[in-house]
């Protein structure tokens, strides 16, 4: 609500859609022409960046088909890189860098009393705002107006899960205690972790400096692709025991219990990642005569 009190509402895709529902405002008149002219995605620079991928991809192939070592900084790449074609795909057709405003003039005045039903005007606006994911709400800017919606905030409404999930859609909600705006964060590392660290396994039987640092890197390896599968049970319990709608008041030791397994299993990633990190430039100082020899992948023209 402390949001709506500026002369000039800024409304998300889901709040849009409710108050031209509602009748607030028109559905905007503007062609798809214009639209495209507003998008500065270079879907050129996207392709260059895929075919680097691929040559990578190419490179690596090539390499184990000669029986060539490859290097796990060539690893570590790849896996960067498969992250960054996922995300390519998903945002191929989304617009980018879009500093256009438009302004749409309200068709009538919102109605706040309870009268013949009108006070679903604002509450519709209200259930479908954003939600924070880590920061509280901001509602003071003394420079801007309308406040512009938050890069922290999701976006997604709960009427999506119903659609999704159909009958199951509010069960499913009350389980995770609607903090429905964390599924796509959650969703979205546990898959990216397991293709992250499970590529990472590619290097299991590579050259590395010590026996010890072998060892060290198949089990950092299982940790960083295996742990985010396991954090999905304390995750989702501490969103149960942490409802965005504090309908009731959970036990203090319960939540701590689910935090503290959260926190441990993140801290167990991170140091293996870091160890990760470390061993990728660590283990180019001992690499083996071999790794040096180029294929027949290095002649194709390509830009470093």
């Amino acid at each position: 609500m402390l949001r709506l009190k500026h002369r000039c509402w800024s409304l998300n895709n889901a709040q849009l859609s409710a108050a031209i529902r509602r009748g607030l405002v028109g559905m905007p008149n503007v062609c798809s022409y214009d639209l495209k002219k507003l998008d500065r995605g270079d879907k050129l620079v996207k392709l260059l960046a895929l075919a680097q991928i691929i040559y990578l991809i190419v490179q690596l192939i090539a390499r184990k088909v000669a029986n060539l070592p490859s290097t796990q900084l060539e690893i570590a790449a790849l896996a960067f890189s498969a992250s960054s074609m996922i995300t390519y795909l998903l945002y191929w057709s989304r617009p980018q860098g879009v500093d256009s405003v438009k302004i749409l003039k309200a068709t009538r005045l919102p109605c706040y009393r309870p009268i013949q039903g009108c006070e679903r005007d604002i509450r519709d606006i209200v259930q479908n705002s954003p939600t924070y994911l880590w920061t509280h709400c901001r509602t003071r800017n003394k420079k801007l107006d309308p406040l512009p919606l938050p890069n922290d905030g999701s976006n997604v409404p709960s009427e999506d899960f119903d659609k999704v999930f159909g009958k199951w859609g509010t069960p499913f909600v009350d389980a995770i205690g609607w903090n429905y705006a964390i599924l796509p964060l959650a969703f979205g590392a546990v898959v990216g972790g397991m293709l992250f660290g499970g590529l990472h396994c590619l290097a299991w039987e590579f050259h590395f400096p010590t026996t010890g640092e072998r060892l060290a890197w198949r089990t950092s390896s299982i940790l960083t692709t295996c742990l985010p599968i396991l954090s999905i049970l304390p995750l989702g319990l501490w969103m149960y025991l942490s409802p965005w709608h504090p309908s009731k008041v959970p036990s203090p030791t319960s939540r701590f219990l689910a935090a503290s397994i959260c926190i441990l299993l993140l801290t167990i990633y991170t140091l293996a990642r870091l160890f990760l990190i470390v061993e990728i430039f660590r283990s180019l100082f001992f690499l083996p005569p071999e790794a040096f020899i180029e294929t027949w992948s290095g002649s194709f023209p390509h830009f470093g």
